[in-house]
C-alpha cells in the first residue's frame, strides 16, 4: 500500500482492562471511545518512521478496514507525539 498526501496508517493500541476489588473487569475507556495511541504500520512521511508508537488526535483519524482489521488513517498534522 502506498499512502498519499502525508497520511499515516496506524493500528490502535488498546489498553488492558483493569480488575476491580470485587473481581469485575473495568474498561479503560468509556462509551467505546477510540484509543489515542497507536503503532505506525505505513507512512508517507519520513518524520514519522514505520514501527513508531505515536499519540494522535482523537477526532482526526479516518477508520478503514483492511484484511478484516480496523485501522486508522491519520494526517501527519494530527500526530501529537512520537513515543
Amino acid at each position: 500500500m502506498k499512502l498519499l498526501n502525508n497520511y499515516i496508517l496506524i493500528e490502535a493500541i488498546v489498553e488492558k482492562k483493569e480488575k476491580s476489588a470485587g473481581g469485575l473487569f473495568l474498561p479503560s475507556t468509556i462509551d467505546g471511545e477510540r484509543p489515542e495511541i497507536g503503532m505506525v504500520l505505513e507512512t508517507s512521511n519520513e518524520m514519522v518512521p514505520k514501527g513508531s508508537k505515536v499519540v494522535y488526535s482523537k477526532y482526526g483519524p479516518i477508520e478503514v478496514a483492511i484484511d478484516d482489521k480496523k485501522l486508522l488513517m491519520v494526517k501527519v498534522e494530527d500526530i501529537l507525539a512520537i513515543l
